[in-house]
Parts: C-alpha cells; structure tokens; sequence
C-alpha cells in the first residue's frame, strides 16, 4: 500500500513523540476498559504512522491504512488527541534519547576498552568476547558518560570481570570524559 505523505502544519512537528505516548496509554486505556488485546483498538503501526504524520480528519486516517472499523470506532478520539498535541508546548514533551553511538568520542573509546580487554583477557586466558560483549563495553561507557541512571555498576566493573578488569578502565575512562 502506498502511503501519501502529509503537511504538517505549524509546530505539530516537534511533538510527534508526545502525541505516539498520549494515543499509546489512549488505546491501553481503551483495551483494558473493553478486555480487549491492545492491537484490537488500533494496530501497533498505525500508531507510528498516526504519531508520524499527524493526520487531520477522517480521510488522512484513511490515506494512513486505519481499517474502516478503526476509523469508525476511533476516528474522532484519535483525531481529537492529535489535535491535543499539536498545542503541548515543546518543554512538556518527552526529551529525544541520546544514542551511546552519537557520543563524539564513543568509537575512540569502545576501540579502546575493547583492546584493553583483550589484552587483560589473552593475560588470563581467557575469550576476550566471554570477558567483555560489545553490549557489556556499551554499558560501561554509557554509565561512564552520565547517559544511563542505574543503582548498579556495569558489568566490566562488578563481580569476577570487576576483579580483572575495574582499576584499568578505571583509568583508561579518565582519557574520556
């Protein structure tokens, strides 16, 4: 099916995510009052596509893929929360997320953990991939870099690989702040 895009008009634009978590807790809201699976109110992608292009009236529902029996159930209400977040102001609409791999010295440094752990694990014969997962080095830095809250210490810094790997990194991480 091919979709037609959209205008957007005025500063609809900046508030796509916000109006994707209002029609989200809408449609839940909607499922739980009726004990109906959540895809029954209005399919997952079209969400996205709603929240995407932000239609109008019924007949952009329509040009979007919405099923005649979404449309007729749902239309005004969802109509009627988009218009709603065409007027949230930008500073109540949720923050976009920073991508670990955005970070401007995020490859220097993955390079450089990686290295160093495999070198710590040749040292204790061990598989640098069993000592430290690309998921495990991601964590590390981006609890070094303030990007993720936690109570815990990442992986690389707590239990055996701690023991191994923690006052290494530890001054390796202070060459990346």
């Amino acid at each position: 099916m091919h979709i037609k895009v959209l205008k957007i008009v005025g500063n609809c634009g900046l508030n796509k995510l916000a109006c994707l978590k209002q029609l989200a807790a809408w449609r839940l809201n909607q499922a739980r009052r009726r004990d109906l699976a959540v895809n029954f109110i209005v399919r997952e992608e079209d969400l996205w596509k709603i929240a995407r292009y932000l239609p109008n009236s019924l007949t952009q529902l329509h040009t979007l893929g919405l099923t005649g029996q979404e449309i007729r159930c749902h239309g005004q209400d969802v109509l009627q929360i988009v218009a709603n977040c065409c007027d949230i102001e930008e500073n109540a609409c949720p923050h976009t997320l920073y991508h670990l791999i955005n970070h401007p010295q995020y490859r220097e440094a993955f390079k450089a953990v990686k290295t160093l752990t495999k070198q710590i694990g040749e040292q204790a014969e061990l598989n640098s991939e069993l000592l430290a997962s690309r998921r495990q080095i991601n964590q590390l830095l981006a609890f070094h870099w303030g990007l993720k809250t936690s109570d815990y210490k990442p992986d690389l810094l707590a239990g055996w690989r701690g023991q191994l790997l923690s006052v290494t990194l530890k001054r390796l991480l202070e060459l990346y702040c």
